[in-house]
């Protein structure tokens, strides 16, 4: 029978030498992000600079999910607890938690360069040009597919998480746009004038919401399709489009109490905004319907799920539609 050197080291050695490798690992770690956010810095100030972005970014994310499998064997392998356990716990979540957070940051570095080229698509939402053409959401689909065939050399726990990270971006920029302008003041935006107007643009925004959903399944499977943030948007009942749409105003306060309950950390200001959109109501009405549908603005649980809408930052101080309301002949006397 072989008998190997290191067998004879003591435990009590092996373990401050497994804490010392861990040291120089987390030390690794920074290094490795300091190196990738450089790369991303020089890539975004000029992208006809640097080749294969797409490509090594990719293979960032995959090793950021390698190097946390490398670090639960050198666990597995050698540590026996007993010996500097504490010391050994810190230091071991510590790496972990490093190469989770660069992972998760490493792919959305990846996602910013294809939301850099739909950007201008989402301008679109809410003008008469986005009125009555498809062409604002078909690019975004378009070239959000073109990125995900490279993406699926991701391997499938980091494609499940970009395209996660990747609805919920476009999402919140479909949201953002939809309830306030992004500060663009050159950029007219459609003011309602008829009932049925309104209930059109409604059914255009469900089925856009649909589009961009039927295309996060096709790419991300079940993990897309649970709790989509695309249902807050334009699902049958308790969304955006189910409010924006409502034609008969006795009806207009049970919709938004299936939003409110759909989505408790909906905020005021949002629902307020939304309310100011239709333009059938006064601001004063808007601002009362919004303060009576969620009276407090409770602090939010922490173990409370929150939905899309907890990403989603807008201002009624700015909003285009209450200025509007005020001078549009189709407001409520």
């Amino acid at each position: 029978m072989k008998i190997y050197r290191w067998a004879t080291i003591s435990l009590e050695l092996t373990s401050k030498i497994l804490v010392r490798s861990l040291e120089q690992f987390i030390n690794f770690s920074k290094d490795y992000r300091d190196a990738i956010v450089d790369y991303k810095s020089k890539y975004f100030r000029d992208r006809t600079t640097v080749l294969y972005f797409t490509r090594y970014m990719i293979a960032i994310v995959n090793n950021c999910e390698l190097f946390q499998e490398l670090g639960q064997e050198l666990k597995t392998k050698w540590w026996k607890s007993g010996h500097h356990d504490n010391d050994f716990t810190v230091k071991f979540e510590h790496l972990l938690n490093n190469f989770i957070s660069l992972k998760s940051d490493a792919a959305n570095y990846l996602l910013d360069e294809a939301f850099l080229d739909i950007e201008i698509q989402f301008n679109k939402i809410m003008t008469p040009e986005w009125e009555f053409k498809t062409e604002a959401i078909d690019t975004v689909v378009m070239t959000m597919d073109d990125y995900f065939i490279d993406y699926q050399y991701l391997r499938d726990k980091n494609l499940e998480l970009a395209t996660i990270i990747a609805q919920e971006r476009v999402a919140k920029k479909y949201i953002t746009t939809l309830l306030q302008p992004s500060g663009n003041v050159l950029r007219k935006r459609i003011t309602f004038e008829r009932t049925d107007q309104r209930a059109d643009v409604a059914k255009k925004i469900s089925r856009e919401a649909e589009q961009m959903l039927v295309f996060f399944r096709k790419v991300g499977g079940d993990a897309a399709d649970f709790d989509s943030p695309f249902k807050a948007i334009g699902a049958p009942t308790g969304s955006l489009a189910q409010v924006l749409g409502q034609t008969d105003a006795d009806f207009l306060a049970l919709d938004v109490g299936s939003l409110v309950k759909k989505y408790p950390d909906l905020s005021q200001d949002q629902l307020l905004c939304l309310l100011n959109m239709r333009g059938d109501l006064k601001p004063n009405e808007a601002r009362q319907m919004a303060q009576d549908s969620i009276p407090d603005e409770p602090v939010k649980s922490a173990l409370q799920a929150k939905s899309i809408f907890s990403q989603v930052n807008v201002s009624p101080s700015t909003n285009p539609f209450e200025v509007a309301t005020s001078l549009n002949p189709f407001t409520r006397d």
